[in-house]
């Protein structure tokens, strides 16, 4: 197996790091500093019979490159979102399809301990949240090719459609609480509402602390999830903190659980996987 990375920005070497370490030492990159604005040289990493290729880049550049490799039915995990357009996202769909190979789009949190322990209690008991607060906060860096709802909210719609499946309605206030911050709004606020469900989104990259967290409110109690911290509280007695030790150290990675699904399609639901794509892009485009 031969394996290619696009990109080697700050998740490009998080990507490339960890195949490093999951085993994965024969790996051709094209970096961006090399390869300049265009990322050009992408195309010679298709001529050294590369199976898998990880895509790293800017959101604008996702169509070609994804379009470029899923044509020679190379299989592709492409940094999220995959477009911020639906039609797009459809069309290298069926391009991978056409060529008997994966598009995989890259929804980390779904692939993370606490969420889906969390989607399997909903499953397994007769409890559903009433509100989901989520919370992705700091400051800096801003994004120079989409906005905070893109880059950031982007996470948390996945893992909403993760756990609650297709949501009823959205709605979105766009701003900029830095005001230096450029032509991209730098803040979010969404509120999608499920049948039973209503979940607020809040993601800046103008706060001045970093925050990651998630509140589950239920009709007994709350689920509280403190990314940064790594804990994770509950006074919902059902729901049993301690399946997770308490304190959220898992022994893998979700990237590298990510990756390890990409490669060798372990548990992976091609089908689901990509209905989580196409709808995050239809609710952050207001096609709802």
């Amino acid at each position: 197996m031969k394996i290619g990375i696009v990109g080697l920005g700050y998740w490009g070497n998080n990507i490339h790091r960890s195949l490093r370490l999951m085993g994965y030492d024969d790996t051709k990159t094209c970096d961006p500093k090399v390869c300049g604005v265009d990322f050009s040289n992408y195309e010679k990493l298709s001529e050294d019979n590369i199976t898998h290729v990880f895509v790293a880049t800017p959101a604008s550049s996702h169509n070609n490159i994804c379009r470029h490799f899923l044509q020679k039915g190379i299989n592709v995990f492409c940094e999220k979102p995959l477009s911020l357009s639906l039609e797009t996202c459809n069309t290298l769909y069926s391009i991978a399809e056409e060529n008997n190979c994966n598009l995989f789009v890259d929804w980390i949190y779904t692939f993370n301990a606490v969420v889906r322990s969390i989607k399997s209690f909903i499953l397994n008991s007769d409890k559903t949240p009433k509100n989901i607060i989520i919370n992705r906060l700091n400051k800096g860096p801003s994004r120079e090719d989409v906005s905070a709802r893109w880059d950031l909210a982007s996470h948390d719609v996945a893992v909403s459609l993760y756990l609650l499946g297709n949501n009823s309605g959205t709605k979105w206030m766009d701003f900029n609480r830095d005001t230096n911050s450029g032509f991209y709004w730098d803040s979010v606020t969404g509120i999608l509402s499920y049948d039973q469900t209503t979940v607020q989104i809040n993601c800046s990259w103008a706060y001045d602390r970093k925050v990651r967290d998630m509140i589950f409110e239920f009709e007994d109690g709350f689920i509280k999830w403190d990314e940064l911290a790594q804990t994770i509280e509950s006074t919902v007695i059902e729901y049993d903190t301690d399946l997770l030790g308490g304190e959220v150290l898992e022994a893998e990675s979700p990237l590298v659980t990510a990756i390890e699904t990409f490669i060798n399609k372990s548990s992976f639901n091609y089908q689901f996987q990509k209905q989580i794509t196409l709808d995050t892009t239809r609710i952050l485009s207001y096609e709802c």
